[in-house]
């Protein structure tokens, strides 16, 4: 998954550039993160939110528009060697990204979220003022502490990273 923003004065030129890649979106007339206006691409889970003058997107947003692409679009992107190419064209409009999610499927279970904290605490991780943990307490035969994911840092902070089983998560699913 990767979000971010862009200045608004490059709008029309992502949006073609996107089109260019996924086909036109369909535009609809509503918005998410406070913006009024979309496009939407529903097959590949890309979508492209804004304001509809200059002035609301100042007022609001910066004077900046927000895209999303998810990890189905990503592996689209991958898949036909195009993530490269992607990400320097929008780095080259000043794209600041806000939000990138980077799976890792560990289904033979190598490392454990145990493992990934107590790596942490031992001083293996550099970069982040807190490490912590996020577990349960569960009652199988006697009270047993599990661990679902380690947190870096806050959701507050400028850097966050959180990872977690998504096994624990989903309930057992891995999609």
């Amino acid at each position: 998954w990767i979000q971010g923003s862009l200045d608004y004065e490059y709008l029309e030129q992502v949006y073609c550039y996107v089109a260019d890649l996924f086909d036109d979106g369909s535009s609809v007339g509503y918005g998410r993160f406070r913006y009024d206006l979309g496009y939407v691409w529903e097959e590949l889970g890309v979508s492209l939110w804004y304001d509809s003058s200059q002035e609301r997107a100042d007022e609001v947003h910066a004077g900046r528009f927000t895209l999303c692409c998810t990890g189905k679009a990503c592996e689209w992107l991958a898949y036909y060697g195009l993530t490269r190419l992607f990400m320097d064209q929008l780095g080259a409009w000043g794209f600041s990204a806000t939000r990138l999610d980077i799976a890792y499927d560990d289904q033979e279970r190598t490392v454990s979220i145990q493992d990934v904290y107590e790596a942490a605490r031992s001083g293996c991780v550099a970069g982040f003022k807190t490490v912590c943990p996020v577990h349960q307490m569960t009652q199988d035969s006697g009270w047993q502490e599990s661990f679902l994911g380690v947190n870096f840092g806050s959701r507050q902070s400028e850097k966050y990273l959180r990872i977690y089983d998504k096994a624990i998560e989903s309930g057992g699913s891995y999609d």
